[in-house]
């Protein structure tokens, strides 16, 4: 994918078009050259009818430039929101345990570093164009005065052709040094942040990560300078096949070519107006290289996301079996009228996560496991067990290596996962609290108000329109906060994933005492992962991990016994 391919693809016919009036702005150009060149060898007065050709030509070639360079802002422009785009939704289309594997620095690199280039290069593209056709068509202005000229002009064109080339190997070759180099900086300055806490605490660390920060920084500035460098021996290369010709038709030509000296001062000014499209060329055509690199690392994304959603769903527009228009297609154990699910079931639920380095990835399962709904059931384990893995791969996150996961007797397939997945409101440990209420349709602020109460979370925020005030809270009441959203999605299938880890004694209590005793008699299906052990009497069921398998899953009243 480059430039021109994205061109040609978001133009369609317009871009014959626009060459067309490229050509038209070139070919101006050079003709106000030929008409400055005819007026300068006039032995007569100048005449107003050579001016107001010049001032007609010198006007179409502003139009004609003006017109090609704001069209192609808008092409371009238009194409980078697409990929953009694309790449976001290709990303929502990824399973998680597929974008784990992507690095997080890589993905906001190329859809704001590389493409925020690319768009500030695109007059420099539309200048690099209507340049190369000025060279054309006054190398053909040239070759009518003197073919011996025009042979000297091809020559010195192709020498820095082939060194220009040199230079580009060398130039890609840095460039994506520096995109590597500044994703890695970019991981070491989000370690700081995310550890800022931890670090004023311990001096030593701080120091040995400025020190890797400085590091990286030094490498990202020698990969820039070298970068830079060359692109400054471009300009220099340039400049010099400039005055080479021109020191060649003022010097050399003429002790081996019979010119006049009309002919020769035509020569001589048409390879001083040729300096100005040469430079241009010169200055654009290493950012023209560095955008390709640019578009050749985003579309490897895109690809790499592709491949990742291939595993994944293949339709955004899920089959949804439990919904009131499709219980029918269930079983005799259908869901409730709303899609109200009366039973979970794992059999033989596996997953494997991919193997790293030659050694195997952790495993969990085979597990076989019932859920009903109104039942409180806690995940426990110690840390590693695979009780995240387990409840991610349980409630369609992660798609099982192996078995089958059944709602209401109707088996999660791939084409069943988004809807299944509508059916479950999950808190995280390491959740992310939006802004805005998505996915909510129509909330009344007093709805959300009343539950912010709830959450003891009134005088601290608010919401207005969909709108939280703050999230600026401590990590207790911005989990407070997701309960609320949580609340307000009213899904049947509650998870929470040591929700209250971040939460004082009494809105512990809170959470184990009452909330989960409210949702309960609201008939809904509630996991909890923790380690409370003082607060286990308050589940139905305990399910305990270990190394990647459930060691026990029983009743709190059978355990007693």
């Amino acid at each position: 994918m480059t430039l021109l391919e994205i061109l040609r693809a978001e133009a369609g016919s317009e871009l014959q078009r626009l060459l067309v009036v490229a050509n038209a702005a070139a070919l101006a150009s050079a003709l106000s050259l030929a008409i400055i060149n005819s007026a300068a060898g006039s032995t007569g007065p100048v005449e107003l009818l050579d001016l107001g050709l010049l001032g007609l030509v010198v006007a179409a070639y502003c139009l004609c430039s003006r017109h090609v360079e704001r069209r192609l802002a808008v092409l371009m422009e238009s194409a980078l929101n697409r990929i953009k785009l694309r790449v976001a939704k290709r990303v929502i289309r990824v399973e998680l345990d597929r974008l784990e594997q992507v690095r997080a620095a890589e993905i906001c690199d190329r859809i704001t570093e590389n493409t925020s280039f690319i768009s500030e290069r695109i007059s420099m593209l539309a200048a690099m164009v209507q340049s190369i056709t000025t060279l054309i068509f006054l190398s053909i202005y040239i070759g009518y005065m003197s073919t011996p000229a025009l042979a000297l002009l091809l020559l010195l064109i192709g020498i820095s052709t082939g060194l220009f080339m040199t230079m580009r190997r060398e130039f890609v070759v840095a460039i994506r040094t520096t995109g590597r180099l500044r994703m890695r900086f970019f991981e070491r300055l989000s370690d700081l942040l995310a550890g800022f806490k931890q670090l004023k605490f311990n001096r030593l660390a701080t120091r040995e990560l400025h020190a890797d920060i400085v590091a990286d920084s030094s490498a990202l500035r020698h990969a820039g300078v070298r970068s830079s460098k060359l692109m400054a021996d471009n300009m220099v290369l340039s400049n010099g096949i400039a005055f080479a010709l021109l020191a060649a038709v003022a010097f050399a030509l003429q002790q081996y070519v019979a010119l006049d000296r009309g002919t020769l001062a035509a020569l001589i000014a048409a390879a001083m107006f040729l300096r100005a499209p040469v430079f241009v060329i010169s200055l654009a055509m290493l950012p023209y290289v560095r955008a390709n690199v640019c578009l050749a690392e985003i579309a490897a994304l895109e690809q790499r996301l592709e491949q990742a959603g291939r595993d994944g769903l293949a339709d955004l527009e899920p089959v949804d079996p439990w919904s009131d228009q499709g219980s029918d297609q269930g079983s005799d154990q259908g869901s409730d009228r709303g899609g109200s699910p009366r039973s979970l079931v794992a059999r033989g639920l596996e997953y494997t996560y991919p193997a790293r380095q030659g050694e195997p990835g952790f495993h969990v399962g085979p597990v076989d496991l019932s859920f009903a709904a109104g039942e409180v059931v806690f995940i426990v384990g110690g840390n590693g067990s695979g009780k995240s893995t387990l409840l991610k791969t349980l409630i369609g996150l992660y798609p099982a290596s192996g078995g089958t996961i059944e709602l209401d007797g109707v088996a999660v397939d791939d084409d069943k996962r988004v809807a299944y997945r509508e059916r479950i409101c999950a808190i995280f440990s390491d959740f992310h609290l939006f802004d805005a209420l998505y996915g909510l349709g129509e909330v009344s602020d007093e709805r959300v108000a009343e539950l912010i109460t709830q959450m003891e979370l009134d005088g601290i925020t608010s919401c207005t329109a969909g709108q939280f005030s703050r999230l600026d809270l401590s990590t207790g009441q911005r989990k407070r906060l997701a309960m609320v959203v949580a609340l307000l999605e009213d899904r049947p299938i509650c998870v929470f994933d040591e929700w209250p880890a971040d939460q004082d004694p009494s809105f512990r209590r809170y959470f184990y005492d009452e909330l989960i005793v409210q949702l309960r008699a609201a008939g809904k299906l509630i996991i909890v992962v923790s380690h409370d052990d003082r607060y286990f009497d308050r589940a139905d069921r305990v399910i305990t991990m270990e190394y990647g398998t459930v060691r026990s899953s029983a009743g709190i009243q059978e355990d007693a016994r």
